[in-house]
């Protein structure tokens, strides 16, 4: 059960000359490794991934128009405010994923992201509806949509065409936090279905644990959540 206050997440920073962010998932997909070496079975690639991680990945079949949905838990011995302070504060979470070059809160609390995978790759944008909700059992819970009103695209992007989903966080005791991550979305531009797929559970994963580490470091927790 959730409260309805509307919270628009707080802006990223205007550094001249960087292009706007994007982000987690589509990012983390395209950047993941080349090669992934082919698991043992699938419980065994969920049990290494939990030890590894902390955190289990779910990747469904696309559905009837070809988008895959795929969902995160994940259970760590990190105190909830840092963990709260990085997903509540979507324009600095650039500062802690690697495969994001900046994440833009636009003044009417849209936030565009740009992708930029490399790989000969181009680049992915879009602009999403954000909203932000407190759980009324203790939590955060951050949705996120595509926008119908999409920002101008920048020169040699691609527009992505599905993008929505929700953030999670909820205290576990006094020094553990339970993060819950969904998305579906369709990266447009025609890149191939198997291709996304083949390196989906292992980019959540990368994304999910550089959040875990700037949790784990007060200093990179403060830095995004916009403590001095």
């Amino acid at each position: 059960m959730v409260r309805g206050r509307l919270v628009a997440p707080q802006r990223g920073r205007a550094t001249p000359g960087r292009r706007p962010g994007r982000s987690l998932l589509v990012a983390a997909l395209l950047a993941a490794p080349a090669s992934i070496p082919a698991p043992a079975s699938a419980g065994d690639e969920g049990r290494g991934e939990a030890a590894r991680t902390g955190c289990v990945t779910e990747l469904a079949e696309p559905d009837a128009r070809g988008i895959t949905r795929v969902t995160a838990d994940c259970y760590w011995a990190v105190p909830y405010p840092r963990v709260e302070a990085i997903v509540r504060n979507q324009g600095e979470i650039d500062t802690v994923l690697s495969s994001l070059d900046e994440s833009t809160v636009l003044p009417d609390g849209r936030v565009l992201q740009v992708h930029s995978p490399g790989f000969g790759i181009a680049d992915r944008q879009v602009t999403l509806d954000m909203h932000v909700r407190e759980l009324a059992s203790a939590g955060i819970r951050v949705d996120f949509r595509r926008s119908r009103r999409q920002e101008r695209l920048g020169a040699g992007r691609v527009a992505i065409s599905v993008d929505d989903g929700f953030w999670q966080a909820r205290p576990e005791g006094p020094a553990h936090t339970h993060l819950s991550y969904a998305v579906r979305y369709d990266t447009g531009g025609g890149l191939e279905s198997w291709l996304a797929r083949r390196f989906l559970r292992s980019g959540v994963a990368r994304a999910l644990a550089e959040v875990r580490h700037a949790a784990e470091r007060p200093a990179l927790a403060a830095v995004s959540s916009g403590s001095p």
